[in-house]
């Protein structure tokens, strides 16, 4: 048991991440662990079309709006590009620049 009493089975999530929480805490950075670890436990937003051209457009896309090496950085950049355009826009034109640059709209919202 921990000192404030929060083990891992507490938790209701992955293993790994409980466990990055739980040290991120005794070593005082909670809050950007917190950050990192809900962005980790999220289904991928991004969309991978079944054929092959497709596919590779999709990869493309997503290497142009942040293909960084870690999961995390690409979903940052994908965030961000998302929130520019999410500003002052409707639910119909994000929806359609998701549909374009293949992001899952309900997974990004």
């Amino acid at each position: 048991m921990t000192p404030l009493g929060i083990e891992m089975s507490h938790l209701p999530m992955d293993a790994t991440l409980s466990a990055v929480l739980l040290r991120a805490r005794r070593l005082g950075v909670l809050q950007p662990a917190i950050i990192v670890c809900s962005a980790l436990s999220i289904q991928d937003p991004r969309l991978y079309p079944s054929d092959d051209e497709g596919r590779e457009k999709a990869r493309r896309k997503h290497k142009s709006l942040g293909g960084h090496k870690s999961d995390f950085l690409c979903y940052l950049a994908e965030w961000n590009a998302f929130c520019r355009e999410w500003n002052g826009t409707s639910w119909n034109s994000l929806r359609k620049y998701c549909e374009k640059n293949y992001l899952h709209f309900l997974r990004c919202r």
